[in-house]
């Protein structure tokens, strides 16, 4: 099923939520299948039951798996609708990687690729991938204005007045 890092700084529940997870997502678990119970867990994973038991409420308040008194834990369903807080934020850290991505080069055919692998066809018809070499339109706040210009004349102007005191002043002492 999975292992356990006991040298990791990341907590052993936290490890077998993120497993769980990691199983539940990619469909070994399927859903309404019942859960190992804590107690055989506790023993395949040789730690304390209440650790397990931690992991599963865990699980559960998160919405992966669901108790039935007296019957165990189970697998749970997708929600029909997703929760519009979680959704956005997993948005929001999608949107922060790919930024990221792309500042370090990664093409973004690859990126999307990766986002669907198998599924390349669930992206609509008229999306299309700018290629990596498109010019992208120039910001205005980068061209420099003529005001911005002769700033930039007027501190050259300065440094070459200040490079000629210095001198002068050397010849001097």
């Amino acid at each position: 099923m999975f292992q356990i890092d006991l040298k990791s700084r990341k907590p052993i529940y936290e490890q077998i939520v993120d497993n769980f997870r990691r199983l539940i997502i990619s469909g070994a678990l399927s859903q309404n299948e019942r859960a190992p119970s804590v107690r055989d867990l506790a023993k395949v994973l040789a730690c304390n039951p209440n650790t397990i038991q931690k992991a599963f409420r865990e699980l559960e308040v998160r919405g992966y798996i669901y108790t039935v008194p007296g019957h165990g834990s189970y697998i749970s369903e997708p929600p029909a609708e997703s929760s519009g807080g979680k959704t956005e934020a997993l948005l929001k850290s999608l949107d922060e990687l790919v930024s990221e991505l792309e500042f370090l080069g990664v093409n973004r055919k690859v990126i999307a690729s990766r986002i669907l692998p198998d599924n390349p066809g669930l992206l609509p018809d008229d999306t299309k991938i700018p290629p990596d070499n498109a010019e992208i339109p120039p910001d205005n706040s980068e061209i420099p204005t003529d005001n911005t210009e002769n700033q930039l004349d007027n501190t050259e102007s300065q440094l070459d007045n200040t490079e000629n005191c210095s001198e002068g002043t050397d010849a001097a002492l």
